[in-house]
């Protein structure tokens, strides 16, 4: 529900302010939301101009993590098949499920008549082919062929365009989730008056902030990898009035936002992780000093806030090298879960939630991750 909040004004246009956006996407499986920063209007245009757009392009990832939108439901994704030499495109829906339409096989005139093949995948499919075409040609035999009954391995394939993760959409709606990051974190009071500079660059004016998706493995590497969950780091520095976001996406995508703003005057730092099955967020981690880091017995993470923020401030971002690094490294995560690799996260069974740990409950649905074994038929003679 949106309704006008009293003396609260959009950020980006001025007029009066109204509550209910999210911080990150509900798209992405973030519920946390913020009281005011935004009108009705202006997040409307955002969302069709650009969320929208970042959203749906990530529909593969979102499809395999199984994170709900806000109306609860899984997007389906469109992928590649192959059988033999064969190639098709078929649907993998929110539950799972291939949903391969029929493929036309022959379509010949015999003495008998004008006789069509279909090579169908699904049972249900057998009688919808029938009646459709019984409607259209009266007196048709439709039966199915002798031993073609057989089961086949189709060989998927999953496309992923890395152009998304450095295209401007994709940079400007990072940027607002910066932006609703530091409203929640600080406060609309706080954050009113300042950071011109990244409301232009959401806006898409001309702007000194950057953003842009980063690969750096040794770096990411002292984060916790607990994929589907976002994380965050907000480090603000006093000395160079810098207010820098790190922005880790499902701990596949990292994004860096750094925007100069003279009213930063006290240090500060801010930390979290959103689990998009659960939609809230969690603290996160992230003290530490050097002479810690120094010891070799220690975990590579943590690492200094600050001494993050100068390395972020010094490594390229947005470029298409990146870019590349990122989604090569997202799809072999995804081929490394259903390889059933053991150093990977699980995929419950029942449920088809993403597991960082493999426990006898699944904490998303408290059933059994594991299948379970058919009853044998002489159990409790």
């Amino acid at each position: 529900m949106l309704y006008r909040l009293v003396g609260w004004n959009c950020l980006y246009c001025g007029a009066p302010a109204s509550s209910g956006e999210h911080v990150i996407s509900e798209a992405l499986g973030c519920r946390e939301t913020i009281r005011a920063g935004v009108c009705t209007n202006c997040n409307n245009t955002f969302g069709h101009s650009f969320e929208g757009k970042f959203a749906n392009g990530l529909a593969l990832f979102l499809n395999f993590f199984k994170i709900p939108n806000g109306q609860g439901v899984v997007p389906s994704v469109e992928l590649r098949g192959k059988i033999g030499s064969e190639e098709f495109r078929f649907v993998v829906s929110g539950d799972g499920k291939a949903e391969i339409h029929p493929q036309p096989m022959r379509n010949q005139t015999t003495s008998s008549g004008q006789e069509k093949e279909f090579r169908i995948f699904h049972k249900a499919h057998e009688n919808k082919i029938g009646d459709a075409l019984r409607s259209r040609h009266h007196g048709l035999a439709w039966k199915q062929l002798q031993d073609t009954e057989v089961k086949q391995v189709i060989d998927v394939q999953a496309g992923f365009d890395a152009k998304l993760l450095f295209s401007a959409e994709t940079n400007r709606t990072v940027a607002k989730y910066a932006f609703n990051l530091l409203i929640h974190q600080y406060g609309y009071d706080w954050v009113r008056g300042r950071f011109h500079s990244l409301i232009d660059y959401i806006k898409g004016d001309a702007s000194a902030t950057r953003v842009g998706i980063l690969w750096d493995a040794k770096l990411l590497k002292r984060f916790p990898f607990e994929p589907p969950k976002h994380l965050f780091v907000i480090v603000c520095d006093s000395k160079t009035h810098t207010a820098t976001i790190f922005l880790y996406l499902f701990c596949l995508f990292p994004f860096c936002v750094i925007i100069q703003e003279p009213g930063i005057l006290i240090d500060s730092m801010k930390n979290g992780a959103v689990d998009p099955y659960k939609g809230r967020f969690a603290p996160l981690f992230l003290g530490g000093s050097s002479q810690m880091l120094g010891q070799r017995s220690l975990s590579p993470f943590p690492i200094p806030e600050f001494k993050f923020a100068d390395l972020l401030g010094r490594i390229e971002i947005g470029t298409v090298k990146r870019a590349m690094q990122a989604a090569k490294n997202a799809v072999l995560f995804m081929d490394a879960i259903y390889s059933g690799r053991p150093e990977m996260p699980h995929i419950c069974y029942n449920c088809k939630k993403i597991l960082g740990q493999l426990t006898p409950v699944c904490e998303y649905c408290g059933e059994s991750p594991l299948p379970q074994r058919a009853a044998s038929p002489n159990a409790g003679q």
